[in-house]
């Protein structure tokens, strides 16, 4: 191979590895809610606040997770 070859050659190795490495992107996990809860006869109570914490927590695991 000439010297023009092996560059031609490079550029297209790296040009497939740098579009893997762009095509592949991770999502970040979402953190865990810091709850305030109440145990109450078996179950848990939890206050307005606490509550749209942990749903808006449930959603993010649900798109993390699609």
């Amino acid at each position: 191979m000439n010297a023009t070859s092996w560059k031609t050659t490079l550029l297209t190795f790296m040009c497939i590895i740098l579009m893997a490495c762009q095509t592949h992107q991770v999502k970040p996990k979402p953190t865990k809610p810091t709850l305030i809860i109440q145990p109450n006869n078996g179950g848990i109570c939890l206050d307005k606040a606490n509550a749209v914490k942990l749903g808006a927590y449930i959603l993010e695991l649900e798109n993390y997770n699609e």
